[in-house]
């Protein structure tokens, strides 16, 4: 082959002018960890030939120069804030309410033109002013018509006006500056306006902007942390608002009108609910979801019982009723639209907790025991459903607690008492029956209910029927049970034919030894001595049958 057909060789000198090219990017970037590293902690290896970078701890002089960075900054401006707010207020006390105001906002647009001046040399110092100058404006701005007793602004609708005018300049910064804490302090700003304003339906509207607004930071950011800080000081001042607003000096008490403030707590509720269903991005767990909607649900369940106790003590079954409504009804959207399961248990759990208070506002005591109980069958239908162990772990704790609540305070009803029986029977054997379906690897909750059902069924009994034949239906439900456990080849039902027959044995004894005549005595002694024997005759079989060779 001709040379004229080969390519042209790469010289010496170009390989070399390539290698030299590289090393200078290399030292560029290497210069430029150098200027970072007091910031983020790293450090260059200058003994190796090719640069490693890894995380140090703090020096002494990394902590001293953050220090004086950060917190001598703020220091400094939040000293120039309340050095400017005495300065206005001395002005004002010589009757120049309107230099003083200036002076107000001079101080301000002087901070936003040095920040704008010095923007490359005090990259990092420049938030803090900027914030410092935006908190200079509001104060001012605030002081305009509230707490003051010459208004320079007579208009208190105009004053609001210029106060949201304030908070959207903090919300447009905390957006292009994409800081969280300038973020919630937006937040902050707009619940204390409206506690400032002291008035329902300016307070209770700004309070539910501020919802709002900290729900937008949470879609566009990720922003969780001031989310649920957020929760807590929204739900905190509607609680204020209900105790007559004592931050602004009034007496701690319940206001006198209710003014529809419920429709505001719902709103809340909704808000806040709602970041279940946004996307999840990488940064956001499940568990600060669940943090989420349990603060959430807390909060809101705390309000709504103190207005249902000073408000609402004859309608509130409806309230609880639109409770119950809406979160079943969210749970079932969650099941089908989002793959977080533990969101749709969470919701239809404090579905039926609100469909229990409902219903124990409408029918009432002893009756509404029996209709609780019955819930117990819909809400174990409901985990089947959703394939949740947390509805079932939520049922079962419900369930103990009505039977104690029941056993306590409520006279016996025979209806009531085959009720649970019946329930807790039904719910046993449906656990079984699907415990692959409800990921049970417990048979805990399933043995609960058996108990539930073994002692109601005594206790039921007993309160059944006269005294004198006591032992013989006790008797009769031990051999039921037997059955049970040959029908259904369960141990655990023969443990309970067992255990009434002890019982059974404990009442004839101590008992009906003295109260019953001698004529039911022998019927009785003899029949459970029958029974007994029968009994211990099956088991001898069963146990040398099962342990036979063949078997």
């Amino acid at each position: 082959m001709s040379e004229a057909n080969n390519p042209d060789p790469i010289s010496n000198q170009q390989i070399i002018d390539k290698l030299n090219a590289l090393e200078s990017r290399i030292k560029s970037i290497e210069s430029h960890l150098r200027y970072i590293s007091p910031r983020f902690g790293y450090e260059r290896e200058e003994e190796e030939e090719y640069s490693e970078i890894r995380i140090k701890k703090p020096t002494d002089s990394a902590i001293e120069s953050n220090l004086v960075e950060y917190g001598l900054t703020w220091l400094s401006t939040i000293v120039f804030i309340f050095g400017i707010i005495f300065l206005m207020a001395y002005i004002r006390s010589i009757e120049y309410p309107i230099l003083a105001s200036l002076t107000g906002y001079l101080a301000a647009s002087g901070l936003f033109a040095f920040t704008y001046l010095l923007r490359n040399s005090l990259a990092q110092n420049i938030k803090f002013l900027n914030t410092s100058g935006l908190l200079l404006v509001y104060v001012v701005t605030l002081r305009l018509h509230f707490f003051t007793t010459d208004p320079l602004v007579q208009s208190e609708a105009l004053a609001i006006f210029l106060l949201i005018i304030t908070i959207l300049a903090l919300v447009w910064y905390s957006i292009r500056r994409a800081s969280e804490f300038l973020g919630f302090l937006s937040v902050v700003l707009l619940i204390v306006s409206g506690i400032i304003v002291d008035s329902t339906y300016v307070t209770l509207p700004f309070v539910t902007a501020a919802a709002g607004l900290s729900l937008f930071y949470y879609i566009r950011f990720s922003w969780y942390r001031q989310l649920t800080t957020a929760i807590f000081l929204v739900y905190l001042a509607h609680l204020a608002w209900l105790l007559g607003n004592p931050f602004m000096g009034h007496t701690m008490k319940v206001v006198a009108a209710h003014e529809n403030n419920i429709v505001f707590l719902f709103v809340y509720g909704l808000i806040f609910s709602s970041t279940i269903v946004i996307p999840k991005k990488e940064e956001i767990s499940d568990n600060v979801l669940g943090l989420i909607a349990i603060l959430n649900a807390m909060s809101f369940s705390l309000l709504i019982v103190l207005l249902t106790v000073v408000f609402y003590k004859e309608n509130y079954p409806a309230i609880y009723a639109t409770i119950a409504l809406l979160c079943l009804a969210f749970s079932v959207f969650l099941k089908y639209r989002i793959e977080r399961l533990f969101a749709a248990a969470f919701y239809a759990c404090f579905g039926f907790m609100a469909l229990s208070i409902c219903i124990y506002g409408f029918a009432g005591l002893p009756d509404s025991y029996y209709w609780l109980v019955l819930q117990s069958l819909i809400v174990v239908s409901m985990a089947l459903w959703f394939k949740s162990r947390i509805i079932v772990v939520v049922n079962t704790l419900l369930f103990i607690m009505i039977l104690i609540a029941y056993m306590t305070n409520s006279p016996s009803m025979n209806s009531i008492n085959f009720v649970f029986v019946i329930v807790a029977l039904a719910t046993a054997r449906i656990l079984n029956w699907k415990k692959d379906r409800l990921t049970l690897k417990t048979e805990v909750y399933r043995n609960i209910y058996l108990i539930v059902a073994f002692l109601m069924v005594l206790y039921g009994l007993n309160h059944a029927v006269p005294t004198q034949y006591v032992t013989l239906t006790w008797t009769a439900a031990a051999i039921l049970f037997l059955v049970f456990s040959i029908i259904l080849k369960n141990i655990k039902y023969r443990w309970m034919a067992l255990m009434t027959l002890v019982f059974t044995g404990g009442h004839l004894l101590f008992v009906d030894m003295a109260n019953m005549e001698v004529g039911y005595k022998v019927i009785a002694f003899l029949v459970f001595a029958a029974i007994t024997i029968g009994l211990s005759l099956y088991y001898t079989r069963w146990i040398k049958k099962k342990s036979s060779p063949e078997s």
